[in-house]
C-alpha cells in the first residue's frame, strides 16, 4: 500500500512540473533577452529587421507554408 501512495504521489508531482511549464521561450543576443511569444518591438528588430530569422528559418526543417508566416 505505501509503494502505491509513492507512485500517487509521484505520478501527481509529474503532472504539476508539466503543468507549470511556460508558453513562451527565451531568445537572446547581445546580452539582451526577450519572451518569444510576447509582442515586443525590440525583438522584431531583432528576429526580422537583422535578418537573423530568415537564418534560423532556412536551417529549419519545416513546411515552407509555415516558414512564410
Amino acid at each position: 500500500m505505501k509503494r502505491y501512495g509513492m507512485t500517487v504521489a509521484a505520478v501527481l508531482v509529474a503532472a504539476f512540473l508539466a503543468g507549470c511549464g511556460p508558453t513562451t521561450f527565451i531568445i537572446s543576443k547581445d546580452n539582451r533577452a526577450y519572451y518569444l511569444g510576447r509582442k515586443s518591438d525590440r525583438l522584431h528588430e531583432m528576429l526580422c529587421k537583422s535578418g537573423d530569422l530568415e537564418a534560423i528559418l532556412s536551417e529549419t526543417i519545416m513546411p515552407e507554408e509555415l516558414k512564410k508566416e
